[in-house]
């Protein structure tokens, strides 16, 4: 069953990344295969966007805190279901909000952990993860970012 759910998640997960993407093919270089340094500089576009609205996006308070709650209780049920994380914050805004995990090990914060998180969330309707930090110490942090449905993302176009 765990393997199943596994499979499911990464399936949600390629779903998510590829409706985020729209019909968007990644950047060829000259000679056909991927440009993967403007694939880079893309998702640092991205990255930027994202982080500016999370700057400038004023508070929806009513959607925002009800959203916080909402994250909270499905953290406290993936803890309860065996998931092996802390939430450091949750912070929601208008459009968007912001989780970020932290575990003693980084294999305890896969994306299966993210799809967990996002799957049950009617309001949600796409997810960026970034990439997962790992200390010195070998403890990891783990940044989500879910996007409120009917609003625009605030990297798209990038």
């Amino acid at each position: 069953m765990d393997r199943m759910e596994r499979r499911l998640s990464v399936l949600e997960l390629r779903q998510l990344a590829a409706n985020a993407a729209g019909s968007q093919a990644a950047p060829k270089a000259p000679d056909g295969p991927p440009d993967f340094e403007a694939l880079k500089e893309k998702e640092q576009d991205r990255a930027e966007a994202i982080a500016a609205a999370l700057k400038s996006q004023v508070r929806d308070g009513a959607w925002a805190s009800a959203m916080e709650s909402e994250l909270q209780g499905a953290a406290d049920a993936a803890a309860k279901d065996g998931a092996q994380f802390k939430v450091q914050s949750v912070r929601c805004l208008t459009s968007l909000c912001e989780i970020v995990l932290s575990a003693s090990k980084p294999d305890e914060l896969s994306r299966g952990t993210a799809m967990s998180l996002a799957r049950g969330l009617p309001d949600m309707g796409s997810l960026d993860i970034a990439p997962t930090q790992t200390e010195v110490d070998g403890t990891a942090t783990a940044t989500l970012r879910l996007f409120r449905k009917g609003y625009p993302r605030p990297d798209q176009g990038t």
